[in-house]
């Protein structure tokens, strides 16, 4: 057996390892490995077709497994709870801000003049005339 037939053999038993991963991970990282041997057996036996063919792929996995990766990062960090992700000072505030100004608008209030001239009461909403 020559050295072109055993990267041929080789590349192709990584592609039919490839329809068996269940992650797209792995199944990236070894169609990536499956381009590079192909693309030597293609010098090797001097196979142009074959080598452009995963010269163009080689990038493209390379490319789908980099992103894949940022997405799955982002993905965890959504999927972590309130609790454990880091919360900028800002969005502290915020929050803080917005709970006080939930407790003022719960206060009863009394009849209060709008400034259209409508009157506004916490148990009757808004009417033309005075409570």
């Amino acid at each position: 057996m020559q050295t072109a037939d055993v990267l041929g053999y080789a590349a192709a038993s990584l592609v039919l390892l490839t329809f068996c991963m269940r992650s797209m991970r792995a199944l990236r990282c070894t169609a990536i490995a499956s381009n590079v041997l192909f693309i030597l057996y293609a010098a090797w036996a001097w196979l142009p077709p074959v080598g452009a063919l995963h010269m163009l792929l080689l990038p493209l996995n390379i490319w789908h497994l980099w992103h894949g990766h940022l997405r799955n990062a982002q993905a965890d960090a959504d999927a972590r709870p309130e609790h454990v992700r880091p919360r900028p000072p800002t969005a502290a505030l915020r929050t803080r801000r917005r709970r006080v100004a939930m407790t003022r608008r719960l206060r009863p209030l009394g009849p209060v003049r709008h400034p259209r001239g409508m009157w506004r009461s916490k148990a009757q909403g808004c009417s033309d005339h005075p409570p």
